[in-house]
């Protein structure tokens, strides 16, 4: 074939023209088809993403509310917790009051024992000290009272000088824990 000859002809100018045309318009829709096919498959990635991101955002709001649920319990627990631990040093208080205006052996265990159910060291610590102030009191007036029963004895056993009087006296004054007024 004579291309020299085959385009001299307008006519066959023209039809190949036409021709070039169709299949560059057929090429650039194939790329345009390419292209949206391209866009709506990203789309769908796209789509599948914000599933997967609800879905995830549903969980997350699931578990923030178990959380929120197992949370309140803990709150709760933790505030009966603080009121037993309110309550015993509240009783400890009470108790040692009592004690501090009634100084008797009664109310030194009572005291003593509502005390030690008292968990924080500290409170412990300071109402113990108040104890043992007491305590210490609570001593030396027995110990006044053994004396002053000791030398009730021995003055009635100086005035009366029977075999009974004399155990008595000498019981009451080896009651007493202080040597220097047993002399």
């Amino acid at each position: 074939m004579n291309f020299k000859k085959f385009f001299k002809d307008k006519k066959n100018v023209a039809l190949t023209i036409l021709s070039v045309l169709l299949i560059g318009s057929f090429s650039a829709q194939g790329t345009k088809n390419h292209e949206l096919t391209q866009a709506e498959a990203k789309i769908e990635q796209l789509n599948q993403e914000i599933d997967n991101t609800k879905s995830d955002l549903i969980d997350s709001q699931e578990e923030l509310s178990d959380f929120k649920e197992e949370n309140a319990k803990y709150i709760e627990l933790g505030k009966k917790e603080y009121q037993k631990v309110k309550a015993s040093e509240d009783e400890a208080e009470a108790a040692v009051t009592k004690l501090e205006n009634n100084q008797t052996q009664e109310n030194l265990d009572t005291a003593t024992k509502k005390v030690d159910a008292v968990s924080d060291s500290k409170v412990k610590e300071k109402f113990q000290k108040r104890i043992t102030t007491v305590k210490t009191a609570i001593e030396a007036k027995k110990q006044q009272e053994a004396i002053n029963a000791a030398e009730t004895a021995v003055k009635k056993l100086e005035t009366d000088q029977k075999r009974e009087n004399v155990d008595d006296a000498k019981n009451k004054v080896n009651a007493v824990s202080d040597s220097n007024k047993k002399d």
